[in-house]
């Protein structure tokens, strides 16, 4: 299968914190998966990691802008909030920047993310959030002001 006979994505699965159940890292696969795959009851990547969410990436060439933002949308609601209806723009900065330093720390650390795939799914994570920054300005507003807070603000450089 490729990008225009299905929708592809990856597989996820994440740890919450304790205390305030907030997603602390989002851990996700180095294979594509089809959504049907998924559907279908898929629930282990090629080197037999478990995952028990998909999320779909984002192929600029070949997507649906509408169906892909709907897609986005209800996936990133089921990981951010364990409901694919309660989608707030918000969970875009929840889950896709911890999607991407879980991935980055995977791959300096790892020797199985530590390859071309690892480095190419880093790319389709980029762009997935690029695209939905696109699609929700808001959220591009809201995260180039934390931004410009942590270079002009010492307060707001905690960890």
């Amino acid at each position: 299968m490729n990008v225009k006979e299905t929708t592809l994505g990856t597989g996820v699965a994440f740890s919450r914190q304790m205390r305030t159940t907030e997603v602390a890292r989002i851990y996700t696969t180095i294979d594509l998966v089809s959504q049907k795959a998924f559907k279908e009851g898929l629930r282990k990547s090629v080197n037999k990691k478990r995952f028990s969410h998909w999320l779909p990436l984002y192929f600029k060439e070949t997507c649906s802008t509408d169906k892909t933002v709907d897609l986005f949308r209800k996936h990133l609601s089921d990981i951010a909030a364990g409901s694919k209806d309660k989608f707030d723009e918000d969970m875009i900065l929840t889950v896709m920047p911890k999607l991407l330093l879980t991935h980055i720390s995977q791959l300096l650390n790892d020797k199985a993310y530590s390859s071309i795939q690892g480095i190419r799914m880093l790319n389709y994570f980029h762009r997935a959030f690029l695209f939905m920054l696109e699609h929700h300005p808001q959220v591009q507003f809201k995260l180039e002001k934390q931004i410009e807070l942590f270079i002009n603000d010492e307060d707001f450089r905690g960890k």
